[in-house]
């Protein structure tokens, strides 16, 4: 059956240890099997041996029996409980390691075209259906084999003329989980697809709750709910229905076969006890028939229980390992180069990008086309453009978050395609203008920047509160936060809820300024501050980031006019490249930005003479 097939699969990609617990507890299992089948033997000889002969004594004697093997079969099961658990958690705890640590090599291109919510249901929903499954599998299936041979073999031995009966009732039930289970892997796929779907609206409400809220849109979120809700109830209903169709079905054979053994040999039974005839069926016998038949149903509905569970697991282990098979767009050469300290030097060589679709095929329409333009060590770069221009895109490629389609991105005169990922990213920094904080203090936000020693594997920042506190004035955060009753120990909530969307910035800033970089990315880091705000913290950043490279992706002429070279994007090309006054004398498209944003020419010409 696929569902074992899965168990064991993944069994296979077990540790040692856990492979070695598994045996154990089937051991055990063996041995719990072996005495649940030799209670029946005990009850019978105190109905045949010592009830009927009006024996006490071998009524004691078997009792004390059947209570020493209850508790050793008590002992057993507890010990394969406890390794049934410890297997099925650790399993748990290595697939959630492993899915993490697999999401976090994907590229921004995965993670573009990968749900947020449906990674979640995975990591979390996906690994603990699977855990259930495996501890009801590990303890409960692999009884039912010994189980149902060992009770058709002992009533074989001891009353054959009833094994017709227990045969029949076995047919019957094979046939009846045949004709459920099968379906149930496929069913319970679809439940979970659907439970991605519901978790996705459930992610969006939640994440854009202040604008579900100033739109007035809560009834309409709460029908995408509802409608996605509903979906879910649809898809789980049916493998539910299906698998509580096996217990009282099962039941139900069970005690048909109980009333035919009743009447086909319940005369007999009572003849022979009443002539003392040797030869016929024993009251005792009949009653170990009984346990026998429900011994051997025990492993039947065992199977009924657990099918369902195993066609759950089947199908989070087929999502798990989609996730797990998903090759990264972004792939580290094994020959790649640690450039060392890096100058700064960024060159954009015919640099055409496109994004990939599902099966990590170009788009046909690229973001960027035939891009070419030079940042030299030391340079401030302003990108600028309108919206949709390529901007981000652009920028993107530097610290390789994302491949160009064709050309180059060169850093020191490297393809980054060739340089070893971490050594290059250890030495970019970035600010982004949707800034992402953590939940935290202000100061594990801004030393979060700043390198960890690789050597000693250490998780303490090389950045003390000293240098937190002067990243935080170049980014003109410290005001706000040694506002705080603790200062830089104040909490930061998580996502940064308890700042407004220019504090969040300018943290975001202060990190990367930690950081110390080569390169400092700012991708419209200012956009949420105001305009004076802003002048301060491009003055101080001129001081700072002397002799190190700068690239700014602008929406404000104010913030590009200060940059040594401008790149001015139109529609993913490179329209011009120039300092803020070559541009004003020969691109209309950046009179045009720069006139809608400060004004006629002769209001710009006396801004840039205004100390």
């Amino acid at each position: 059956m696929s569902g074992i097939r899965a168990f064991f699969r993944v069994l296979s990609y077990a540790p040692r240890s856990e492979q070695r617990n598994f045996l154990l507890a089937q051991f055990g299992v063996v041995v719990m099997v072996a005495i649940q089948l030799m209670i029946p033997q005990l009850v019978q000889r105190i109905i045949d041996e010592g009830i009927l002969a009006s024996d006490t004594d071998r009524v004691v004697e078997v009792g004390f029996q059947m209570i020493l093997w209850s508790v050793l079969n008590l002992i057993v099961a507890g010990g394969v409980a406890y390794l049934t658990a410890l297997t099925a958690t650790n399993l748990a705890h290595s697939l959630r390691r492993l899915l993490y640590e697999k999401v976090t090599t994907f590229s921004h291109g995965d993670l573009d075209r990968l749900s947020t919510a449906e990674l979640l249901v995975r990591l979390t929903s996906d690994v603990n259906i699977m855990k259930t499954a495996f501890m009801q599998t590990m303890f409960m299936l692999f009884q039912a084999p010994w189980l149902l041979v060992g009770a058709v073999v002992l009533v074989w031995l001891q009353s054959p003329s009833l094994v017709w009966i227990m045969a029949a009732v076995m047919v019957v039930t094979v046939i009846v989980v045949l004709a459920i289970a099968p379906a149930l892997g496929p069913l319970y796929a679809r439940a979970q697809a659907a439970l991605d779907r519901l978790n996705t609206v459930f992610y969006e409400n939640i994440a854009g709750v202040r604008v579900v809220k100033a739109f007035n849109r809560t009834e309409l979120e709460a029908d995408r709910f509802a409608e996605r809700n509903h979906e879910v109830y649809q898809r789980q209903l049916t493998p539910a229905l299906r698998s509580a169709l096996f217990q009282p079905v099962l039941f139900g054979l069970l005690y048909g076969a109980v009333g035919v053994a009743v009447l086909t040999s319940g005369s007999d039974v009572a003849n022979g006890v009443l002539t003392g005839d040797p030869d016929a069926l024993q009251p005792g016998e009949l009653t170990t028939f009984f346990n026998y038949l429900l011994t051997a149903m025990i492993p039947i509905m065992i199977v009924a229980f657990v099918l369902p569970e195993l066609g759950r697991f089947e199908a989070s282990l087929s999502r798990i390992v989609e996730v797990m098979r998903t090759e990264p767009d972004i792939v580290e050469p094994a020959d790649a180069i640690d450039p060392g300290e890096l100058t700064g030097r960024i060159e954009f060589r015919s640099v055409t990008m496109a994004y990939l679709d599902a099966e990590q095929r170009a788009l046909p329409t690229p973001v960027l086309r035939d891009v070419s333009f030079v940042a030299e060590p030391g340079e401030t770069v302003a990108i600028l453009g309108q919206t949709g221009s390529g901007k981000t895109t652009l920028i993107s490629l530097v610290p390789r978050f994302y491949d160009v389609t064709d050309g180059q991105v060169l850093v020191d005169g490297h393809d980054v395609r060739s340089l070893d990922l971490t050594a290059l990213r250890s030495q970019i920094s970035l600010a982004e203008q949707q800034a992402t904080v953590f939940a935290g203090t202000f100061y594990t936000n801004i030393a979060y920047g700043r390198a960890y020693g690789r050597a000693e594997r250490s998780h303490e920042p090389l950045c003390d509160y000293q240098q937190a506190e002067h990243a935080a004035r170049v980014a003109d955060a410290h005001g706000f936060i040694s506002a705080q009753l603790a200062g830089y120990d104040g909490a930061v909530t998580e996502s940064g809820n308890n700042l407004s969307g220019g504090q969040r910035q300018r943290l975001s800033l202060a990190r990367a300024i930690a950081a110390r970089p080569r390169i400092l990315i700012l991708d419209d880091t200012t956009s949420a501050v105001d305009v004076a705000t802003e002048a301060r913290i491009q003055q101080a950043l001129d001081v700072e980031m002397a002799g190190r490279t700068v690239l700014i992706v602008a929406q404000r002429i104010t913030t590009a006019m200060r940059a040594d070279k401008i790149v001015l994007l139109d529609d993913g090309t490179v329209s011009d490249v120039g300092s803020h006054t070559e541009l004003l004398d020969r691109s209309e498209l950046y009179r045009e930005i720069a006139e809608s944003q400060l004004g006629s020419l002769d209001e710009i010409a006396d801004l840039l003479e205004a100390p």
